[in-house]
């Protein structure tokens, strides 16, 4: 079960936003360090080898939602990272640095405190099992993976039951976040420093940097082995720059009502997320690595078992990813939460809020050029 650790112990004072509230017993801040990418079924074998390719990736968390029907629970794609607006200087003591102010995302401002879901299955204890909320990364799903049984058409007949993975799970932590390890968790020195992220004193920074990406995520577990090998060719992927290991793709309509539009300001907040705008559609763009993403910008696994099938399917000539993310991409017009303010401006509503008319990708982007040019 998770616990609240009292307010006192956070050493709060008068000014604290959180002083006597129901978010004041909250060391770690869950709700700003944890963030929803998106939901799955776990129904086929697709859907695990999805699963396996999302957690080859640093900061990346699976949760599986309870349900009263074995085999329907929803799994959740995460991001642990922290909002680049949560001030980390002080050691037990995360507090948002735009608490209160117009900057603060309203899906933030009429967060119900008292009614936490967050706080119960995310924080403040790492290791936590909740009854109702499963966090599972690479060394979980292995452990996972042995009560599944896949029929022959590739479909899993068989989940384990929740009390099985409740006993499983008890045990084993899990993966530690990159920014659990570079300081975040306390301050380095006088200055409140934190380290490999930058300052982390309020006002905060423009922007806190994810993980270089050119320091490999530590050691883990084994890598899961379910497909088999494929043969090792890599002329064609000769000179690119792997953006299809770097980055992860979160596709989602674009917006119909303002609110939406507040969500997804709430998820540009996040150390590592962009948004991409085309003319169909809107993805969120994950800053990220793969953990088998060699220094030479090469899979470390090409042509080996443990490879995901997502991977192999990836077509190198013509490749998509290369085209929107590669040199001269123009079809996805890229933005961050500054940029995504200047872009909603020019979002039409009707009285309602809801979206009457979004520019086309051409129009936004002289828009933001436009912008840019009377900033300069």
């Amino acid at each position: 079960m998770s616990q609240v650790i009292p307010a006192q112990r956070l050493g709060q004072g008068p000014d604290d936003p959180r002083a006597g509230t129901a978010c004041g017993g909250c060391t770690v801040s869950p709700c700003c360090t944890n963030v929803p990418l998106a939901t799955f079924r776990m129904r086929t074998a697709a859907d695990l080898d999805l699963a396996r390719y999302l957690l080859n990736f640093e900061g990346i968390e699976l949760g599986m939602v309870a349900s009263f029907r074995p085999g329907e629970e929803d799994w959740t794609v995460r991001l642990r990272s922290p909002c680049r607006k949560l001030d980390r200087s002080v050691p037990g003591r995360w507090l948002c640095s735009v608490h209160d102010t117009p900057e603060q995302p309203r899906v933030c401002a009429s967060f119900d405190g008292m009614m936490c879901w967050y706080r119960r299955v995310l924080g403040p204890e790492a290791y936590v099992v909740s009854g109702e909320f499963l966090r599972i990364d690479r060394a979980r799903l292995e452990l996972m993976m042995p009560l599944m049984q896949q029929e022959a058409g590739g479909d899993l007949r068989l989940l384990p039951e929740w009390s099985q993975l409740i006993e499983l799970f008890r045990d084993v932590p899990l993966a530690t976040a990159w920014f659990e390890t570079s300081g975040a968790s306390g301050a380095s020195g006088a200055s409140g420093a934190v380290a490999g992220v930058g300052q982390a004193i309020a006002p905060p920074p423009a922007s806190i940097a994810p993980p270089p990406a050119s320091i490999a995520p530590p050691p883990g577990p084994q890598p899961l082995r379910v497909l088999p090998a494929e043969r090792d060719d890599r002329g064609a992927c000769n000179g690119c720059a792997a953006h299809c290991c770097e980055t992860l793709f979160f596709p989602r309509r674009p917006p119909l009502r303002r609110a939406a539009l507040d969500y997804t300001r709430f998820l540009l907040g996040f150390a590592g997320v962009r948004l991409g705008v085309s003319d169909d559609e809107w993805t969120i763009l994950v800053d990220t690595r793969c953990r088998h993403l060699g220094l030479d910008a090469r899979c470390g696994v090409l042509g080996r078992s443990e490879r995901p099938q997502l991977c192999r399917e990836l077509e190198a000539e013509g490749c998509n990813v290369r085209a929107r993310l590669g040199p001269g991409a123009s079809d996805l017009l890229q933005v961050d939460e500054a940029g995504f303010l200047d872009l909603a401006d020019v979002i039409e509503f009707d009285a309602t809020g809801a979206v009457v008319r979004i520019p086309p990708v051409d129009e936004l982007t002289r828009h933001l050029a436009a912008v840019r040019a009377r900033g300069a």
